[in-house]
């Protein structure tokens, strides 16, 4: 990274919201692969490693799509429930005004997405969590560097 994180917290209708921006030296295209490429062998194991056994699943080109489908279970400590998470994740690349690339990654419910859907044995021991995101991977006029803005939950 080439600066801070800016953060960003806000309410709306008793949700918290949270959003940052940031500069890092890559490209955008690398920046997208980090950030969309869930099935990496260092990903399942940070995974194995934080929440144990909890499900995790990732499923691609589901009908045909680009897309893919990410069940994640998450544990919290007691009292609260573990969490499953179900999401419909997907990327498209744009041109912006100044005519460089833009990458767009976009994270809903699965819910939201009218497709085959696949639930796991036992998802009825977790509470549903749910979380939507926009990721906005663009180049900027400095060297290298490329601002990462996320608006997660909004």
């Amino acid at each position: 990274m080439q600066s801070g994180v800016d953060k960003f917290l806000w309410t709306e209708d008793n949700n918290i919201l949270g959003g940052f921006s940031c500069n890092v030296d890559i490209s955008a295209e690398k920046m997208l692969a980090d950030v969309y490429e869930l099935s990496t062998y260092g990903r399942s194991g940070n995974h194995k490693k934080r929440y144990g056994d909890l499900p995790r699943l990732i499923r691609k080109n589901v009908d045909g799509s680009r897309s893919l489908h990410y069940t994640n279970g998450v544990s919290f400590p007691s009292p609260m429930q573990d969490r499953i998470l179900y999401s419909w994740n997907s990327w498209m690349e744009d041109c912006g005004e100044d005519g460089k690339k833009i990458f767009v990654v976009g994270i809903v419910p699965l819910d939201r997405f009218q497709c085959t859907k696949e639930r796991f044995e036992g998802a009825d021991k977790f509470a549903k969590g749910e979380t939507t995101a926009i990721y906005l991977h663009h180049r900027r006029d400095h060297a290298d560097s490329m601002q990462v803005d996320s608006y997660p939950d909004c």
